[in-house]
């Protein structure tokens, strides 16, 4: 992993929720892509993207589009396996397994279930309603899962790269960028 300069804790979750409501809003990358791909990118894991995606691309819409656990929790418990794994080693799993457990914990406290389905009942009508509050919820995990993730290991905020959390994008340049990763 490389180290870079974190400043201050307090800022990151923040950093955290807007770089992946950006990926997900601008980039038009799923909850799950969106949360994992910031997480690889923030703390240096060093995954090139097209294998992020392609981790995360089953999860959203609850799993393969079956409605059942968020998409963006999925891929908030899969970036704390990525980062302590990488730092920490395998003897971390336990220590993730509980991590997750909490992530899942305080997700539901925060927005009453962790299903897809319930979540977006009451948008699913309205695809630009359901498109704001999945770039919400997608938000949410990440803040959620980095805000776990410091708390239990805040040495790791060294190695977060706020240049790259800073850097937002509009939905133009996002998509572009986009269309050239998924080009042959």
């Amino acid at each position: 992993m490389k180290t870079r300069s974190a400043g201050t804790v307090s800022d990151l979750p923040e950093l955290f929720r807007k770089k992946s409501e950006n990926l997900y809003r601008h980039h038009r990358w799923y909850c799950s892509e969106a949360v994992l791909l910031t997480f690889n990118r923030a703390f240096g894991c060093e995954l090139p993207d097209e294998v992020v995606v392609g981790l995360a691309s089953g999860l959203p819409e609850g799993l393969g589009g079956s409605g059942c656990v968020c998409g963006a929790v999925s891929g908030a418990a899969v970036a704390l396996g990525l980062v302590v794994g990488a730092a920490k080693g395998l003897r971390s799993r336990k220590d993730v397994r509980a991590a997750v457990a909490e992530l899942h914990e305080r997700f539901k406290e925060q927005f009453g279930a962790t299903c897809c389905r319930t979540l977006t009942r009451k948008v699913r009508h309205d695809p630009k309603l359901h498109f704001d509050h999945c770039a919400g919820v997608t938000g949410a995990a990440a803040e959620l899962a980095v805000r776990i993730l410091l708390e239990q290991w805040p040495e790791l905020a060294r190695r977060a790269n706020k240049g790259y959390l800073r850097k937002t994008e509009g939905a133009l340049s996002g998509r572009l960028k986009k269309a050239a990763l998924l080009l042959p």
